[in-house]
């Protein structure tokens, strides 16, 4: 008998320390995920290249990125990386819409209102995309995949291709 109540008891330990070892999904308590939205929200339109101390706030030291340019691992490549990206950008504006939050993943649809020198004549445009983005339970970024037409973004605006890419996209029918 003592034999069954210590594997029990073993057991009903094991049992709690794995059932304490569980994440809490930050998406079922509507504050702390108003508040997720909200910190996507402000830091993308707060950071302008120059200020990356601000994503120390907004991504884990070992945050994994990914965009249809570049993969990085680390919040110093992130910062190399967006302060690169941002050298040229005159203006942005990041308006969200759709936001899904379910277990610790935020998925947020943007249109994105861009001036870069040098492409679409120096004029601002906008490119559409999805932001995916995996939290840790103090509200940190520990994945974020970013899935934009690196085409209407780029390409189209070149002086150079993006000519072609106008003829090729007529030629299909698509304008």
């Amino acid at each position: 008998m003592k034999k069954y109540f210590v594997l029990a008891l073993i057991s009903l330990t094991s049992l709690t320390a794995f059932a304490g070892a569980q994440t809490t999904d930050l998406c079922k308590n509507p504050l702390k995920a108003a508040a997720i939205k909200h910190k996507i929200s402000t830091s993308f339109n707060a950071f302008t290249g120059t200020n990356v101390e601000i994503l120390e706030k907004f991504y884990t030291q070992d945050v994994d990125y990914m965009d249809p340019i570049s993969t990085v691992k680390g919040l110093d490549n992130v910062k190399k990386l967006l302060a690169k990206t941002y050298q040229n950008v005159q203006m942005l504006k990041y308006n969200f819409f759709d936001f899904i939050c379910e277990n610790n993943k935020v998925s947020a649809s943007y249109n994105l209102d861009i001036q870069i020198a040098g492409l679409n004549s120096g004029n601002p445009y906008v490119v559409k995309g999805t932001s995916v983005f995996h939290i840790t339970q103090d509200g940190l970024i520990a994945k974020h995949r970013d899935y934009f037409d690196l085409g209407s973004m780029v390409y189209e605006k070149h002086p150079l291709t993006g000519v072609a890419i106008k003829s090729i996209k007529s030629a299909l029918g698509k304008h």
